[in-house]
């Protein structure tokens, strides 16, 4: 490969073939010839025996030396043959390779911003290319509205701009991801990057229980759902209880001895996790404190333990924790992710005393020794980032995989506002979504950013998480984006932020380029529904383990961003609901995708039994209790002999 600048022969000619060759080919329909041309005039630059795209003969990741050795007109280059590359495969209808292209432009682009002087963290603007692809209309958005507002003014020629086409940027702004205009006619067309899934909203017999909340903690323990803590609205009220629910019977929420440590000592219970031990059967709910608490899920009793730090220098004195310090000012910790692995808790992230921005501190518990270690990050976010780890934030998503050898982390915030106003460094007016994507190797102590490969989920936080080992994929829903706008212009309101409500799977022992069967899977797929709960953030995925049954419940969402509510403040969630998944043991047994498109909630309006549109419709008023809604009185009159005879239905006595 040659090291030197880019050359108008080298970049000009490969093999006597000019490179506006491939473009000429491109709009003459000759795909496969346009895709040779790209490839000869891509291997003048990169040499022939380097593979693209990185496959796992690289590891898997997303570093690649000989890219972060290109000079800018290289990387340039090289990209130009990427994108047209991935649109000769999107215009032979081939999604999964097109994609595969697509987010190896990404690649390029990040070895460019890792092989920089300064570090830079995450949030500092650079550019990379995709593709807008059919369904994902979150990813398509944030792709699209990163290229249009982070290419530098010089950079844009007119070339540039008609490529970007402000017109459709600013329609797919007014979409919301799904959107119950299209996901009502989505079906799978790239069974190697979507899948047919359904909710399923789930009743309990008796009223009484946790009612609505958010920022609460959750999880599943010999088929009972315990629910904790958090609160109803941003004002409160501020719980402190816990109650559980035999999801086999499902009729009655039985309520628990509240947590006993006082608020003063505490802070509120927001933010916080129980984690379930197996082998020791109690949860663990850890606040910042030396003291960890746990709930005995045997005698459903509060008991608790106190730890220690055990100081490991010069490194923590680089991680920011002080001689003879916790590494956690104050005490406090909110907002982070955590994992029990082999009878150790890890702990990434979240905010503590001293900051509102987010660290990236990484700590594990030693469970048996009540020993806790620092394994990386830092307590406070330093001047300049630092790739070998993921940069500071708060409410990430984890997961372990299939072998408990790698813990997953992706997404989360980076709290700028709240930097700003608490004075910190790095405060902005508004938020920053990651869209990164890590792994950490327990045995190897080190991090690894991994690739996006197939239909991944746009940048989000407070997103709904969990890994579901019965079906050997984790599972990602919902959440929130700070600075990626929506726009509703039939409602004349513009919002600076989106809620999502859409479903992602993610399979780490997929892989598009180690596998040639035509029934292979990208590791990222969306899971597409006809219908779906209401767009929210801080809701919560739970799995019950021995079944395999994947639920969600609770979580908030700005009033404004739901144009048929009337009031402006935010509401939080208690309804409960059930994921399934068209795929072996995703309980996708029983649904009727047909009823589907036309009963299906779609978030928070109901779909018209008759014309399918979707609006805060009115329910029937038979027998049915509702199972049909009607957007007016001719599509009740025109639907209501089939749904008499599909649902039973009869009018109600008077």
């Amino acid at each position: 490969m040659s090291n030197g600048n880019l050359s108008s022969e080298e970049a000009g000619r490969s093999r006597n073939i000019r490179p506006e060759q491939a473009s000429e080919y491109f709009r003459n329909g000759e795909y496969e010839l346009a895709k040779e041309t790209f490839t000869t005039a891509m291997k003048s630059v990169i040499g022939p025996g380097f593979k693209i795209p990185l496959d796992l003969t690289y590891g898997g990741g997303v570093e690649c030396e000989e890219y972060k050795r290109l000079d800018l007109q290289k990387r340039a280059f090289l990209t130009w043959c990427f994108d047209g590359i991935a649109r000769c495969y999107w215009k032979q209808d081939r999604m999964e390779e097109a994609l595969k292209w697509s987010e190896e432009a990404r690649i390029l682009a990040l070895n460019a911003r890792i092989s920089s002087q300064v570090p830079l963290h995450d949030w500092e603007k650079y550019d990379h290319n995709s593709l807008d692809f059919i369904g994902n209309t979150g990813t398509a958005v944030h792709r699209r509205w990163i290229a249009e507002n982070h290419i530098p003014e010089r950079l844009l020629t007119p070339e540039i701009r008609r490529l970007l086409n402000p017109g459709k940027t600013s329609v797919l702004l007014q979409y919301r991801h799904p959107d119950p205009r299209l996901c009502i006619k989505l079906n799978v067309t790239e069974p190697s990057l979507q899948v047919m899934g359904a909710w399923h909203k789930i009743r309990v017999r008796s009223s009484g229980g946790p009612s609505r909340r958010m920022g609460f903690a959750s999880f599943i323990w010999k088929g009972h759902l315990y629910i904790a803590g958090g609160r109803k609205d941003s004002l409160g009220p501020f719980y402190r209880d816990i109650f559980s629910l035999n999801l086999a019977t499902r009729d009655a929420w039985m309520a628990l001895p509240p947590y006993p440590v006082p608020f003063r000592v505490s802070g509120a219970f927001l933010g916080w996790h129980m984690v379930p031990d197996p082998d020791t059967g109690r949860a663990y709910l850890f606040t910042g404190r030396p003291t960890v608490d746990y709930f005995d899920l045997n005698t459903k009793t509060w008991g608790s333990m106190v730890t220690t730090f055990k100081r490991k220098d010069p490194q923590d004195a680089k991680g920011g924790i002080k001689p003879g310090t916790w590494p956690y000012p104050k005490d406090q910790l909110t907002d982070s992710t955590q994992q029990l692995v082999g009878g150790k808790l890890y702990v990434f992230g979240g905010t503590h005393g001293t900051t509102s921005i987010g660290c990236n501190l990484f700590m594990v518990l030693d469970l048996k020794t009540a020993h806790w270690t620092r394994l990386s990050g830092s307590v406070m976010p330093g001047k300049h980032g630092d790739y070998a780890s993921p940069g500071p934030r708060k409410t990430p998503s984890s997961w372990v995989d299939k072998d408990r050898d790698r813990i997953f982390l992706i997404f989360g915030e980076c709290d700028r506002m709240g930097a700003r106003l608490s004075g910190e460094l790095h405060g902005a007016d508004c938020g920053y979504a990651y869209d990164d994507f890590w792994s950490w190797s327990i045995a190897a102590g080190r991090w690894q950013r991994e690739r996006m490969d197939g239909n991944a989920p746009c940048p989000r936080s407070e997103v709904a998480y969990v890994y579901n080992p019965v079906l050997e994929k984790a599972i990602v829903w919902g959440g929130y984006n700070p600075d990626l706008p929506t726009y509703f212009y039939d409602h004349g309101a513009n919002f600076g932020f989106s809620y999502y409500a859409d479903t992602f799977i993610y399979d780490s022992s997929a892989s598009v380029s180690s596998s040639s069967s035509n029934d292979r899977t990208a590791p990222w797929r969306q899971v597409l529904t006809h219908g779906f709960p209401t767009y929210r953030a801080q809701a919560q995925l739970i799995v019950d383990p021995d079944t395999g049954k994947t639920y969600l419940y609770g979580g908030f969402a700005n009033n404004d961003y739901v144009p048929s509510r009337k009031t402006s403040i935010s509401r939080s969630f208690g309804d409960l609901w059930q994921l399934r998944i068209n795929i072996p043991g995703g309980c996708f047994e029983g649904v009727n995708l047909e009823e589907e498109t036309r009963t299906a909630q779609a978030g928070p309006w109901q779909r018209c039994f008759t014309c399918g549109s979707a609006g805060p419709w009115k329910k029937c008023g038979g027998t049915c209790r509702g199972k049909a809604f009607f957007c007016d009185a001719d599509c009740l009159k025109e639907g209501w002999k089939e749904h008499k005879e599909m649902h039973a239905c009869r009018k109600a006595a008077s």
